[in-house]
């Protein structure tokens, strides 16, 4: 009775905590975050068939503009109230505003560009595929829905192309690819484009429809377009792209403004070749890279950035491994936590650049030597066998104590006469006893 009323207990604790979990997780990715997103990528892709040196170029496409500009700040407006809300409201509007004066395409980027990242980051959207894209399937999958319209290259040249108003994308053309996001190709797939002939295919696995996206992302580029990187990927100012939540979220334009054509060229090679992205990382490596990263935001005065990308490099770098090092170099430990709980504070004081560097050098030094001294501490071959023998015989040391007590009961019910055999079961099992925490003490 008493077992069946904790475990009562226990179930209405979870459910609680449960619900709990619900009220107070941040947003989460759902279709409507999808579609804002790709209407604000849509817009910043597009403006430019429709508006060029001030003037109307193409009135259908700018009327188009003009309409996706407002649905943009009618779906913000749908988002839980905040001051990001009330950010992304200012900025849907300045977007209307610069559309409607025929703004040139730079600006509409930058404010496009900055609100994608804002949703992105600031109410966890689900950006990135869950695992490695098929994409010997996503071939398949493009020739058997795709090719008909976009052609079996990619170039929109298709056997049901003509006469399709607006023309199926080509997927080759080179200042297209330099705006498009992954993220913002696999948001397209899902939800198609309205009063075109692209359809939604949410009726695809989100497996498939990623690796549909990854496939299209790269027809715009050939290995001539990164030529001489890959040797010297680990060194490349633009490494900190070498992470997959950032590398779907980035264009390949916004890679070249940051990095220059070194960015061109790693987001040309990333594109061709995204098998590295998927490669799981040691969490010093993702430490070292995202202390990068933070070196990155900083040298353009993205504190809020730089900030975010630390605090990530503590709790989903250097914290997975703080056990595994304070069982060799707690010191060490100490050390490291302190400079990066430094760093932060530094960060936040808007210190100047060069003493932002020394930290993170300073840090990454210590963080060479952790991975050195945890790969010292690792276990030999010998000591591993030892270890697991030494397990063995405590374990059959303790099932020997089992073995005696049973031995001792029935000892006891069937020759209750028979002093001498109860005796013997009795010994034998604190002998047993004996040997078990003997062997737990020093094994």
């Amino acid at each position: 009775m008493f077992i069946h009323i904790i475990s009562q207990v226990v179930i209405i604790l979870r459910s609680f905590i449960f619900l709990l979990l619900l009220v107070l997780s941040p947003v989460s990715y759902s279709a409507d975050f999808g579609q804002l997103l790709q209407l604000i990528d849509y817009v910043g892709v597009d403006y430019e068939g429709a508006v060029a040196d001030g003037k109307v170029i193409n009135q259908g496409e700018f009327e188009e503009m003009k309409e996706f500009s407002q649905g943009i700040a009618h779906k913000i407006t749908d988002i839980e109230s905040g001051e990001q809300k009330t950010r992304l409201l200012a900025q849907s509007q300045e977007l209307i505003q610069l559309i409607e004066n025929r703004a040139d395409i730079a600006s509409i980027r930058e404010v496009t560009t900055a609100m994608r990242l804002a949703i992105v980051n600031h109410f966890n959207v689900t950006v990135i595929p869950g695992k490695a894209p098929d994409m010997a399937r996503a071939e398949m999958l493009y020739q058997q829905h795709c090719a008909a319209c976009h052609g079996a290259s990619g170039n929109g040249h298709g056997p049901l192309a003509n006469g399709m108003d607006p023309a199926p994308v080509d997927f080759t053309d080179k200042s297209r690819y330099a705006q498009r996001t992954l993220f913002g190709l696999y948001n397209t797939i899902t939800n198609g484009v309205s009063d075109t002939m692209m359809q939604s295919y949410q009726q695809m696995s989100t497996e498939d429809r990623w690796a549909l996206a990854f496939y299209v992302g790269k027809f715009a580029v050939n290995k001539n377009d990164y030529e001489g990187l890959s040797e010297q990927i680990n060194n490349s100012s633009a490494s900190s792209l070498h992470n997959l939540k950032k590398f779907t979220v980035t264009t390949p334009a916004e890679a070249e403004s940051s990095f220059g054509e070194e960015g061109s060229k790693f987001m040309a090679m990333l594109r061709d070749d995204p098998e590295s992205l998927f490669i799981t990382e040691s969490p010093i490596g993702f430490t070292q890279n995202r202390l990068d990263a933070v070196k990155q935001a900083y040298m353009k005065n993205d504190f809020d950035s730089s900030y975010q990308l630390a605090v990530e490099a503590y709790l989903e770098g250097f914290e997975l491994v703080e056990q595994k090092l304070d069982a060799v170099d707690p010191g060490l430990r100490q050390k490291i936590e302190q400079a990066m709980t430094g760093l932060r504070n530094n960060i936040r004081t808007h210190i100047s650049f060069s003493e932002i560097e020394s930290n993170i050098a300073e840090i990454d030094r210590m963080l060479m030597l952790a991975q050195e001294r945890m790969d010292e501490g690792s276990l030999s071959g010998t000591t591993v066998f030892a270890s697991a023998l030494f397990i063995l015989l405590r374990e059959g040391l303790e099932a020997l104590l089992v073995v005696a007590a049973l031995l001792a009961f029935l000892v006891k019910t069937e020759h209750r006469s028979n002093v001498r055999y109860l005796h013997f079961g009795w010994i034998a099992a604190l002998l047993a006893g004996g040997l078990t925490w003997w062997a737990s003490k020093f094994f």
